[in-house]
Parts: structure tokens; C-alpha cells; sequence
């Protein structure tokens, strides 16, 4: 989990995205490379962003935790060796 941890807040950082919606997350370039057809599933997605939320590096914006999420500012500001050791 530390490496897809490091690649979403990176992929944030680079974007400058703080908000990241699970269903638009099923065909962005972060979760589905159409170059060799393949994507991951949104169970998949959806216990990545769990754990995210978990570990304080984002928070769900709806009641359900089903649907978008905020991305937390410090989150995207730390380091990727910070980010793989899960601190």
C-alpha cells in the first residue's frame, strides 16, 4: 500500500488536485492505462483510498465514503520516503 500511497499524493502534487472523486477515478491515467488495456477494478480503488483515509492523508467528503474524497495539503507536501515508510 506504501507504493500506491506515494503514487496518488505524487500524482496530486503534480496536478495540483485535492479532491479525487471515485468514479472519475476508475478512468484516470492513475488507475487505468488504456495504452496496455488495463485498469484496476473499484474495489480495488476503493481500499487504496480507504486506506488513505486511514492513515490521514485524506478524508471522505460524503456520508457514505463511497464518493469523493479531499486530499489533505500536508499530505502532498511530504516526501516519498516519508510516504513508503507509512509514517
Amino acid at each position: 500500500m506504501g507504493a500506491w500511497r506515494a503514487l496518488i499524493l505524487a500524482y496530486c502534487r503534480h496536478h495540483r488536485t485535492f479532491t479525487l472523486d471515485l468514479t472519475e477515478s476508475l478512468e484516470s491515467p492513475l488507475f487505468n492505462n488504456a495504452d496496455i488495456q488495463r485498469r484496476l477494478s473499484e474495489e480495488s480503488i476503493q481500499a487504496i483510498l480507504d486506506e488513505l483515509a486511514a492513515t490521514g492523508h485524506v478524508e471522505w467528503t460524503d456520508k457514505a465514503k463511497k464518493e469523493v474524497l479531499r486530499v489533505l495539503a500536508d499530505a502532498v507536501r511530504v516526501g516519498p520516503a516519508h510516504l513508503l515508510l507509512g509514517d
